[in-house]
């Protein structure tokens, strides 16, 4: 798997998993630095919400509700 590999290059210097467990965050970052492939690599069953959809981000935007509604139905995905 790619991510342990390029992981193993780099040092982390925040430990998400353990951040998470005990609230939410955001991952900020400069574009193409790898915040989706780590996030993927370690939630590879999470549920993501990409706002630069375009059509994601207005129907989030118009109501954001409807983001905790779709989440109620998929119980099974934690969301990231």
């Amino acid at each position: 798997m790619r991510f342990r590999r390029v992981s193993a290059v780099f040092r982390r210097i925040v430990d998400l998993e353990t951040d998470l467990a005990r609230r939410s965050l955001f991952l900020f970052g400069a574009r193409q630095t790898g915040k989706s492939t780590l996030l993927r690599g370690m939630f590879p069953k999470a549920r993501y919400v990409d706002l630069l959809e375009a059509d994601t981000f207005r129907a989030l935007a118009f109501r954001p509700e409807s983001l905790r509604e779709s989440l109620r139905g998929d119980e099974r995905r934690s969301p990231a």
